[in-house]
């Protein structure tokens, strides 16, 4: 009943705008919505209830236009039911001026989404769309990523597994600090 494949893409060579795919197996539909975020691809996706949490980078196709790339990657929510774009929401950390992707959703346990920026792993409520935590685990690694996005995954050890600045790294989300 919860059945939903969502796919966010990186457009074609000298092209800008993504793509969020949504296909139902149990129907057979299939959704696409190019640009959801402006002349932005969608690097990472995880449900809640009826919403979708996307993720950005400002990169598009190879040998995309730069003058007209966003400056900002920013994470979306997506209404399912609506089939809208019903939030943008920019990183107000101030140890992350200028990146280009935000990346790695995954929702816990407890319902908090994680991400990773550069360095920066980060926890947001999808209640009440605020951050909630973070961590500069890498203060020196900036500006990092194009399209290839950030891997987080819980272990059955209760521990956190990401490959956050292209380096493995193990977490206790109970204590990130």
């Amino acid at each position: 009943q919860d059945d939903l494949l969502m796919i966010g893409t990186i457009p074609y060579y000298k092209e800008l705008g993504g793509v969020l795919a949504l296909y139902h197996p149990e129907t057979g539909e299939k959704e696409v919505y190019r640009n959801v975020v402006e002349n932005q691809s969608i690097v990472g996706l995880a449900k809640y209830g009826n919403l979708i949490f996307g993720s950005t980078t400002i990169r598009g196709g190879l040998d995309a236009p730069t003058s007209e790339m966003a400056t900002k990657p920013v994470i979306f929510v997506w209404d399912i039911a609506k089939k809208e774009k019903v939030k943008e929401i920019e990183i107000p950390f101030e140890s992350i001026q200028q990146t280009p992707m935000i990346s790695g959703l995954t929702f816990d346990k407890d319902g908090q989404l994680w991400g990773a920026v550069d360095g920066v792993l980060f926890t947001m409520d999808p209640e009440t769309m605020t951050f909630t935590k973070h961590k500069d685990i890498y203060p020196d690694v900036k500006n990092r990523g194009m399209w290839r996005p950030v891997h987080i995954e819980f272990g059955t050890d209760g521990l956190l597994y990401t490959d956050i600045a292209g380096r493995m790294t193990v977490v206790d989300p109970a204590h990130p600090d």
